[in-house]
């Protein structure tokens, strides 16, 4: 172990800006870079948030993780929706915009680093902005979970939206960190919760990768980037199918943490996806043996 404040013609410039592969963050301003490619054309498409500037339990590498995976998908022909620093409203709105992008036939990839939690096998991104309300929620009443789940985004929402799209290929990258925001609650509520994030799909065509082994959050790191991250960055770059790159990844960050840290992943993929292939037409990237 990705702000929009006005109503109608902030949507529209969230909605033009996302189209060309910029977005905007909670304080209104441009992040990203314009994707390269026809966007109308493009069935490569990728949904990369990074959450870190939280008031409670803040973290400094996922908005570096987000920028810097956001620009090497650019790179190989991913059209890019970056958010970094968002709250929910945002999150949801970044979604929605995925969905109609993803195309018939194409690839679909979902990035998020940040803080997340598991509870009875439901998986959930915490916004920023949402841990300050969760600090208020009455710990004593049975209503405290729902309170929860009013201010996350469930990760499964988005693999569903992959899901329904058909797509030749879908993967998922979550370097979740370590966080319980029920630790403090009396037990009755508690239970159930776990740091980081573990679910099965057993939809074809998605690879699921984990920064941590299941229901494992990551180590922090001192680094520009989280450890997860920066390996893949490193490795994602060789021209080797994504679950030889997975595996190299594995083994550097059980390395660099001394076996602490142990990315996982589960796949139900056919053929080889490489990523540093810069074109948009997924068939020349996909190959059978």
């Amino acid at each position: 172990m990705m702000k929009i404040s006005v109503v109608f013609l902030g949507g529209l410039l969230f909605i033009f800006l996302n189209m060309s592969g910029c977005t905007l963050n909670n304080n209104g301003n441009i992040v990203g870079e314009p994707s390269t490619g026809n966007p109308k054309n493009n069935k490569k498409v990728a949904l990369v948030i990074g959450n870190g500037a939280y008031k409670i339990e803040p973290l400094t590498n996922p908005a570096n993780d987000a920028h810097d995976m956001a620009a090497i998908l650019r790179e190989v022909g991913f059209q890019v929706t970056l958010v970094v620093n968002v709250n929910k409203t945002s999150i949801e709105k970044a979604i929605n915009t995925f969905q109609q992008k993803l195309r018939k036939n194409g690839a679909g990839i979902f990035y998020y680093s940040g803080h997340a939690v598991q509870y009875k096998n439901e998986n959930y991104i915490i916004p920023v902005g949402a841990m300050e309300t969760i600090a208020t929620i009455d710990k004593s009443k049975k209503s405290a979970i729902q309170a929860f789940k009013a201010q996350v985004v469930k990760i499964e929402n988005v693999i569903a939206v992959m899901e329904q799209a058909k797509n030749k290929l879908n993967i998922v990258f979550l370097d979740a960190y370590r966080d319980n925001p029920f630790k403090n609650f009396k037990k009755s509520i508690a239970s159930g919760w776990t740091s980081g994030v573990a679910f099965t799909s057993d939809a074809e065509r998605m690879l699921i990768a984990y920064a941590a082994s299941p229901e494992k959050g990551v180590l922090s790191s001192q680094g520009h980037n989280s450890h997860y991250t920066e390996q893949l960055l490193q490795f994602i770059k060789q021209p080797l199918p994504i679950e030889f790159v997975l595996k190299k990844v594995r083994a550097a960050v059980k390395k660099k943490t001394n076996g602490q840290q142990i990315p996982w992943y589960a796949a139900s993929i056919e053929g080889n996806f490489e990523f540093f292939i810069s074109t948009e037409d997924i068939s020349t990237v996909i190959s059978y043996p």
